[in-house]
């Protein structure tokens, strides 16, 4: 997987996330796709608990709830404090740094699948 594959993916998480809570309510539904989304997010869901707060927020707010890098920006202001707050340049590069943590997990596990 790299990472425009990933960042789709993360883009339609919470859609993945229904899905699959529905599915699991719902087992005669089951098919090869279905079966391949809930694999998809259950690894997904796994490799988010290898990022640290910030990173997580990061891709939580800006890939999956989809806002813009002026919004994470300023809401990571509102959360943390002026403090921390970042370039878009600098916010892009944190967000790199948590996709490839999320790629090397998830890459370890489709090695052992």
């Amino acid at each position: 997987m790299n990472k425009t594959q990933l960042k789709e993916i993360l883009k339609h998480y919470y859609k993945i996330q229904t899905q699959y809570i529905y599915l699991n309510e719902h087992p005669t539904l089951h098919t090869d796709k279905l079966k391949e989304n809930q694999q998809t997010y259950e690894i997904i869901n796994s490799a988010l608990s290898v990022l640290n707060e910030k990173e997580l927020f990061l891709i939580q707010y800006h890939l999956m709830e989809h806002h813009t890098w002026k919004e994470t920006d300023l809401f990571i202001a509102k959360v943390y404090g002026d403090f921390y707050r970042r370039s878009d340049r600098t916010l892009k590069r944190k967000q790199n740094i948590a996709l490839e943590k999320m790629i090397a997990f998830m890459n370890e596990i489709y090695d052992m699948i």
